[in-house]
This record gives structure tokens, sequence and C-alpha cells, in this order.
């Protein structure tokens, strides 16, 4: 997961905002970046959003969730780490015993979901240790899709969880987009309305970018100088699940 982030980090650093006008520092999603370059596309490991999205089903199966519980944290972990989620036993077994969780109201997630299921709602991320954030469970008894997000630093990581058709987890490390972070903010202050953390905390006043971006110009180079070319050369193509 770790060459994913870098890949991806790279990936963004090439293609920049436009000399003519100043960053003004707004939110850029992944889709305004392919759209800009969609060769930087190919660069990115198969673990990547874009992969969970085209070919997997993520945008009909997030819009379609019949429940939505919350988790704040595991009673028996200090941490919100997907992998403290999941635990020594099945996430299902843990819910509502390890993980105290809060089920939400159909019209309260149903927005959400809505947000989340659009591929223009996710960009780049910091890297970070979701203090404060909430783990999104998305699914019923067997829950298909978490999302664990941070509101200090904006990641977000769509995790979708191993399933008959889909046995190997995916895992996408990305930023919330300004609208889908205060919906899922808004949703757990009222979730957990004596959580001190949660309601003293006050969200950065993020706003989509405005900047035109420029396509990247030369052949893309990873943080260790290896170009495009270079990567195809050292490193074997994936196994990509495809649907009938």
């Amino acid at each position: 997961m770790k060459t994913t982030t870098i890949l991806l980090l790279a990936a963004v650093a090439c293609l920049r905002p436009s000399k003519a006008e100043e960053d003004d520092g707004g939110f850029h999603s992944i889709a305004e970046y392919r759209a800009a370059d969609p060769a930087m596309v190919a660069h990115i490991p198969y673990e990547n959003i874009d992969d969970l999205f085209d070919t997997r089903d993520a945008a009909l199966q997030l819009a379609s969730a019949k429940s939505v519980r919350l988790v704040r944290k595991p009673s028996d972990t200090v941490h919100l780490f997907y992998t403290d989620l999941e635990g020594k036993a099945s996430l299902s077994e843990r819910l509502g015993k390890q993980i105290p969780t809060v089920e939400l109201a159909e019209a309260d997630y149903r927005p959400m979901l809505k947000l989340a299921a659009d591929f223009d709602n996710y960009g780049d991320s910091t890297m970070c240790g979701f203090d404060p954030g909430v783990a999104v469970i998305i699914g019923e008894s067997e829950p298909a899709f978490v999302l664990v997000c941070c509101f200090k630093c904006t990641d977000i990581h769509i995790v979708r969880r191993p399933t008959a058709e889909h046995p190997l987890p995916r895992v996408s490390k990305v930023g919330m987009s300004p609208e889908l972070e205060r919906t899922i903010f808004s949703l757990a202050q009222q979730a957990y309305p004596k959580d001190q953390a949660l309601q003293a905390f006050k969200l950065p006043d993020r706003k989509r970018s405005k900047t035109k971006i420029l396509k990247r110009t030369g052949p893309l180079k990873d943080p260790f100088g290896k170009t495009h070319s270079e990567e195809k050369k050292t490193t074997h193509k994936p196994a990509i699940e495809h649907h009938a």
C-alpha cells in the first residue's frame, strides 16, 4: 500500500496548476487529474481507486447499500486503522461487541452514500493517524465496504472487504472532497454527542480548487527517478479481476 501512495503522489506532482494563475490551494479530485492526463492512471498499482470504481462496481454497491453504521474506535484497541477493526475474528462477529457501533437512519446515510459513490469526491492522500476520525461500516450482516476517515488530515481509506466474489481485500488510500468530509463529520457529531474530541474539533475551511491543471511535460518519474517505461520493465503486471 505504501507503493500505491508514493506513486499516486508522484503522479499528482507531475500535473501542475497553470502558470497563468497561482494555485488557490483547493481540492483537486483524482478525476480532474485523470482528465488532464489519462496516462497517469497506468502508473498507479491495481489497488488504487480507479480499479475499485472502474472494474468492481463500487459506486453501484455503495449507492444501493441498506445498512450503515459508524464506529468511533474499537474498545479493544487504541487505533482506528482497518487492520484493528478486523482483529482476529470476522468483522461481523466483532461489530456490536468489541466494536461498538451507531446505526444510522436511511434518511441520514443516503446523502452520504451518494457522495461516497461519486468518484469526483476523492483526491490524493496525506498519510494520517485517524484522530479524530470514524469508520463507516457499509452493508448488513457481513459488510462489503468500510470507509476509514480522518477529519484532521482529510484522508479516507476505502476498503473493499473480502467476499466470495472478491476474495482479496482492496484498500484505496485517498483524500476526501470537502463535501464528503463535511457530510461524514456531521453524521459523526450527531452519532456521538458526548464525544469531546469530535464535538470540539473544527473542520478546516476547505473548498474545491478553481485552478486549472496543466498536462505534464516529459515522461512521468517516481520519487526515485525512474520513468514510466523503466517502471514497466521492473514491475510485474498485477492480476485484475474482470466481470462478465
